[in-house]
């Protein structure tokens, strides 16, 4: 019995889609003398006070939990070890495999299914040399990481992945994890500023007027600069930034952190642009508009430099109304569950010093 445990729901469905075609390849490309089953479940290990798994030590006490000779348990953490992400972590003695999901990258289904076949295969005969197979799951990797096997210690083995592609493929398994698209309904105080400032945008006949003696260049440089400011504000106003540099990898967990916000922003952005857009078309005519901006006729691109222009004065709009948002909540939206853990465990352990300071509000 093989013990497939998901840290979050994703990749509990993830593990549920492959679990019939995983039972198969196991027998295929693994070891064909055994009868396998699988058993799919959602579970969380604990942590210590640097956010590292305590699955080795709970080992026996999760595998008799779950009733299985073999477990594989992912994580929505990401995991490091000399500065170079990890995609398992294996102990043979314990028959025991850590999985970190955000190195999966995107490619979730696919690259799970190849993941548990490598772990399984060590955990059983030492190594992880599958046998070749014609059948494959749809999808290619075009820009794949170096993969390298280390022997950690006797029985423990970790696979890093190797080079920039393997820190951009955590960098990306960190965003989807974290799931920007959530943050844009907790930010209902921002949401509200924006619109009202985009509003007042497309009602104004001066903005009609700059919007049409704009650059298209400068529209995309007044766009990035909004949706830079309201992210800068958010993750500074809001205490994303990771501060504590015994903290292995807080480059990584920053960079994330900023991919994150400035992809939800964008798409506030968007969404923000698509409804101007619709506004100035239905109230404003397009007689009254090429009146207003003394042309001969105003056209769909008229429009669109209204609408872009006024989103951008939204954003920048925004991005002190969400000073009205609950700092709690842009977290819970911005990070996952087992990330919002580790950082609560890493603020309880802040020096004497910081806890002087004064209290954030509620």
């Amino acid at each position: 019995m093989v013990g497939l445990i998901a840290e979050s729901t994703v990749q509990l469905k993830a593990l549920r889609g492959i679990a019939a075609e995983l039972q198969r390849s196991l027998a295929l490309r693994v070891d064909d003398s055994r009868r396998w089953e699988l058993q799919v479940a959602q579970d969380a290990v604990p942590m210590d006070r640097e956010g590292r798994l305590l699955l080795m030590e709970h080992a026996d006490e999760m595998r008799q939990r779950h009733d299985c000779d073999l477990l594989v348990y992912f994580t929505d953490l990401p995991h490091l070890a000399d500065r170079q992400p990890l995609l398992a972590e294996v102990s043979r003695q314990e028959r025991v495999a850590i999985v970190s999901s955000p190195a999966l990258g995107q490619a979730l289904r696919r690259r799970t299914h190849e993941t548990v076949l490598r772990v399984v295969a060590r955990m059983l005969h030492g190594e992880d040399e599958l046998r070749p197979t014609t059948a494959r799951l749809s999808g290619k990797d075009r820009f794949q990481p170096v993969e390298e096997d280390l022997e950690k210690e006797a029985g423990q083995t970790v696979i890093e992945l190797r080079g920039v592609l393997g820190s951009l493929r955590l960098l990306v398994g960190m965003v989807r994890i974290n799931r920007p698209w959530r943050l844009a309904p907790a930010l209902s105080g921002a949401t509200a500023g924006a619109a009202a400032a985009g509003a007042f945008g497309i009602f104004y006949a001066s903005i009609w007027a700059m919007a049409e003696a704009l650059s298209w260049y400068r529209l995309v440089l007044i766009s990035c600069l909004a949706i830079a400011l309201m992210s800068a504000w958010l993750i500074g106003y809001n205490g994303l930034w990771e501060r504590r540099k015994s903290l292995q990898g807080a480059v990584l967990y920053n960079t994330s952190t900023v991919l994150t916000v400035a992809t939800a922003v964008t798409i506030m952005y968007v969404l923000l642009f698509v409804v101007l857009l619709l506004g100035a078309t239905v109230v404003i005519s397009g007689e009254y508009l090429a009146r207003q901006l003394q042309s001969g006729s105003a056209g769909p691109v008229d429009y669109l430099a209204l609408a872009w222009l006024a989103a951008s004065m939204g954003i920048f709009a925004g991005a002190l109304g969400s000073s009205w948002d609950s700092d709690h909540k842009v977290r819970e939206a911005t990070f996952g569950h087992r990330e919002q853990q580790r950082r609560a465990l890493a603020s309880e352990d802040r020096p004497d010093e910081e806890a002087d300071e004064e209290p954030r509000r509620e």
